[in-house]
């Protein structure tokens, strides 16, 4: 089953499809990630009450209080995170049956000249979306909203932090400018993968055809390599994004190192908020590192929307009656149900 490489376009119809039809759940998680992000900051807070009353004296009675207080809260962010983790997977078996059924609804319908045995492989996309959902839901979102609320914080700590906030804004975009032709090599190794697959089918099912055991490891070569060479072109992409972050991040750190050093120097910052706006710039680079060198993740979960949407936008049979489908995977499905 050929798919037609999508742009940019394409990408944002079939996300904004897909939301559109878990929104509610899609709401509950990301209210749940604001939770999370908003009491997450009883980290910084603490070590920069910590710092400031160390600097004077020591108070055991204080001390015990905060890791207290600190403690409870920190039960209360894994609370939600645990909200967060099991909307996730209802979300994951729904798109499992709605894929399903469907597909089942269809899969009668699609004309016959169409290779049905090779495009129905593509099913098994389903899975992969799920997986790449996981992340995207719980960790991306995590760290897109938990940054928005840190870069917010060190703002009131002196607005010279807003540069700071702008520049890592503007390495986010870079980052994702960089991964052009991600999606792209992502589904060449689909389509590599799967001709693997049906070639495996085909040896299997015709084992008087496939005698000669030197051709067929000469022809598993030849697509062992096809795979090879695709998923080099994908590395390629992911390499030159996390070269680009890691170059990005020394500019990032010892910038807003050397701004809070200033600062302090100046009065203008207190050594407590020195030691807690560092917390927030370590944790806000390290998570963003995380996710740059998970971008494979937005490329799998892409390019299984752009497989699953060629699957259900096969033609169908002429006097084949319309379906009730409600997977919001191709335009043409939606626009039937």
């Amino acid at each position: 089953m050929g798919t037609n490489l999508p742009n940019f376009k394409d990408h944002l119809d079939r996300l904004g499809l897909f939301i559109r039809h878990e929104r509610l759940l899609f709401g509950a998680i990301l209210t749940y990630a604001v939770v999370v992000g908003i009491f997450s900051l009883i980290i910084p807070l603490t070590v920069q009450e910590l710092v400031n009353t160390f600097a004077y004296t020591v108070s055991p009675v204080m001390l015990v209080t905060i890791i207290g207080i600190m403690a409870i809260i920190l039960l209360f962010v894994g609370a939600f995170r645990i909200l967060q983790f099991y909307a996730t997977d209802i979300i994951e078996r729904r798109i499992f049956v709605r894929v399903t059924l469907a597909l089942a609804q269809i899969a009668s319908r699609i004309r016959k000249e169409t290779s049905q045995s090779d495009a129905i492989n593509h099913f098994f996309e389903t899975v992969f979306l799920q997986r790449a959902l996981s992340s995207l839901l719980v960790d991306f979102t995590n760290v897109l909203v938990g940054g928005l609320i840190g870069m917010t914080l060190l703002i009131f700590y002196h607005p010279y932090f807003i540069i700071f906030d702008f520049a890592l804004l503007g390495s986010a975009v870079l980052i994702g400018v960089l991964g052009k032709g991600g999606v792209r090599t992502t589904l060449h190794m689909s389509e590599a993968k799967y001709d693997v697959f049906r070639w495996l089918q085909e040896a299997t099912g015709h084992q008087h055809g496939f005698q000669a055991t030197g051709d067929l490891i000469k022809q598993a070569d030849t697509l062992a390599t096809e795979y090879i060479d695709a998923r080099e072109s994908r590395f390629r992409v992911l390499l030159r994004q996390y070269i680009g972050w890691l170059s990005l991040q020394v500019f990032l750190h010892t910038g807003l190192l050397g701004t809070a050093g200033w600062l302090l120097s100046q009065g203008e910052l207190t050594l407590g908020q020195l030691v807690a706006a560092e917390v927030i710039v370590a944790s806000l680079l390290l998570n963003l590192e995380s996710v740059t060198k998970r971008t494979y993740i937005v490329f799998y979960f892409l390019s299984a929307l752009t497989e699953l949407d060629a699957l259900f936008s096969l033609p169908e049979n002429e006097t084949a009656g319309i379906a009730d489908t409600t997977i919001p995977i191709s335009r043409e499905t939606n626009d039937e149900a």
